[in-house]
């Protein structure tokens, strides 16, 4: 079974006298029913069902500009279909594109991970999480297998982490900013408990292979073969009925130059079982061993919960599993959250500590305060409200040991460089009125949000106040088939030279036509809605006008047969 979604946008692009944006989008393949079943039952079930979706959208782009920001013809196919045999799933994932940053051949990336009850098998590329430390959503190009029975959890996979460029004028085109070498490696972990009580261990292995890149684009790039091998530990366990405590961690060998010189070790060293065993590579001159993790300690009741958090990262942590991570940074938090009335009234809240230049090796240290207050109340079905409060300090100071460079300015820095505030405060009650045939939700969303700068050397320079006010009105008449919203929108920003803003009003009409043909018959359905909507926004620079944006958009939509869409 199949179905199909089109969706035509008229899209304004930087000018709206100047630029035109077709956007064409064809989705089909949408397959809704099956689901995976166990052989005892395999009598009793369909013996093949296809479910999930597919999507290929075609783009068409235009513009009167002499530099074109991006191709006038694109294409794209994205899709998660489930084929299900006697019981075995197998989920694929497929992702094809034309942004192919002018590679001779598309950006294609293909997987399929079929599973059975507690056995699942990864093929082609995959995406896994063992801990965000070593292996933490990584892609990887290769075959894995994991096993659940019961409390036990062991997963294994090994491929491709990233592919080598060979071209030095793609690599050029990407901005620099591509591995330079084929990357392969292996990960695995054992696990044992539940989501309240269990401890898994996991381990990456991941080694650039040398000669894989152009000799010239190494050279260009400064980069070299590296390795890295990580040990993980995530756990959590409950105790003493209210107490929970969890913890995520990891250590990290890493070395930026397979080539560089070796290094003696210590006698007592020689014999550890990392190194014995050939879990950790032997290191050389450009191995760094750095730690990352984080462990918490919460207590709940019904109505009072209380959480602890601690979280520290060295100063340039890396593994080949896991994606950008910020480093150098010690943060405490403490988080409390209480609910009354029934759960009609919820406040939660934070407060953390967090600070930079753990080994002291950087000129300055930054120290920032962060302090969060949340009220969420709904006394009723018609009326509710909901408040936040933020308060973000940072301060940086420059260590005394460090002396200007400059021999005209005073032998030291100053002590205390930057020392900012943001505070912000947001404000949003909403009404719901629900009738027999009409339905309406008022709801206003206004905020406040102000930086001040207590440097006197900057005179107030960096201080700023931005207000935004936004009130929406949707109105829905169920018999009739309508949908009316309505929103009006106010932003005005205040700084130390202007005040710059907008204010404007948007209405969106649509109505919808349905048909059934066959009682309780879903292939019998028919649905087409049709979409009208536009805006007026006023551009204001110190409260006088500065020119006004009209725009106006329509959409159709056409579902029939049960599951699809056009």
């Amino acid at each position: 079974m199949s179905s199909a979604a089109m969706k035509i946008h008229l899209i304004n692009k930087r000018n709206l006298f100047r630029q035109t944006s077709l956007v064409t989008g064809i989705v089909l393949l949408s397959f809704c029913y099956g689901h995976s079943q166990n052989l005892a039952n395999i009598g009793k079930i369909e013996p093949v069902t296809l479910s999930g979706n597919l999507s290929v959208s075609l783009n068409t782009y235009s513009s009167n500009d002499s530099v074109k920001s991006m191709d006038p013809f694109q294409w794209g196919i994205t899709g998660a279909p489930m084929l299900n045999i006697y019981g075995l799933s197998l989920p694929f994932s497929v992702f094809m594109s034309s942004q192919n940053k002018q590679f001779n051949t598309p950006f294609t990336r293909f997987g399929v991970s079929p599973y059975y009850k507690w056995a699942k098998l990864h093929l082609g590329w995959r995406n896994l999480n063992f801990n965000q430390y070593t292996l933490g959503g990584q892609q990887i190009m290769g075959a894995g297998l994991e096993l659940s029975p019961g409390k036990l959890d062991v997963a294994f996979i090994y491929g491709r982490f990233n592919h080598a460029v060979t071209n030095v004028s793609v690599y050029n085109n990407l901005n620099n900013t591509v591995p330079v070498y084929n990357r392969n490696g292996y990960a695995l972990k054992l696990g044992y408990g539940d989501e309240k009580t269990g401890i898994s261990f996991s381990y990456l292995n991941a080694k650039d292979v040398d000669n894989s890149a152009d000799p010239q684009i190494a050279q260009q790039s400064g980069i070299t073969a590296a390795a890295n091998q990580a040990l993980g530990l995530k756990g959590q366990v409950t105790f003493l009925k209210h107490f929970s405590f969890k913890v995520e961690s990891a250590l990290s060998f890493y070395t930026r130059d397979v080539h560089s010189d070796s290094v003696e070790l210590k006698s007592r060293y020689r014999n550890n079982f990392f190194l014995k065993s050939g879990i950790i590579s032997n290191p050389n001159a450009s191995t760094s061993i750095t730690t990352a993790g984080k462990a918490g300690l919460k207590y709940t009741t019904k109505v009072f919960s209380l959480a602890l958090q601690y979280k520290r990262i060295d100063p340039n942590y890396k593994s080949m599993g896991a994606f950008y991570m910020q480093t150098d940074v010690e943060q405490y938090t403490i988080a409390p959250a209480l609910r009354l009335l029934q759960n009609k009234l919820y406040i939660s809240g934070s407060l953390g500590l967090q600070h930079n230049n753990l080994n002291r090796h950087l000129r300055t240290s930054s120290y920032r305060k962060i302090g969060m207050l949340n009220i969420s109340a709904n006394p009723s079905q018609v009326f509710g409200m909901d408040i936040q409060y933020s308060n973000y300090g940072i301060s940086q100071q420059v260590l005394s040991q460090y002396r200007s460079p400059n021999p005209t300015t005073p032998s030291l820095y100053d002590s205390l460089r930057i020392s900012q505030i943001s505070q912000s405060l947001t404000l949003s009650p909403h009404l719901s009125f629900v009738g027999e045939n009409n339905v309406h939700v008022l709801s206003l969303n206004t905020s406040i949000q102000n930086l001040k700068d207590n440097n006197e050397f900057n005179n107030g320079q960096n201080n700023y106040t931005t207000v935004t006010a936004s009130f929406t009105h949707d109105w829905q008449m169920i018999n009739a088939n309508w949908d009316i919203n309505q929103t009006f929108n106010y932003i005005n920003t205040k700084t130390a030279i202007n005040k710059i803003g907008s204010a404007g009003y948007t209405l969106s009409l649509t109505k919808a036509f349905v048909q059934n043909k066959g009682k309780g018959s879903a292939t019998g359905s028919h649905r087409l809605a049709v979409t009208v909507s536009g805006n007026y926004y006023l551009n204001l620079m110190n409260n006088r006008s500065n020119g006004h944006v009209v725009a106006m958009n329509t959409g159709l939509s056409y579902q029939f047969l049960g599951h699809h869409n056009l």
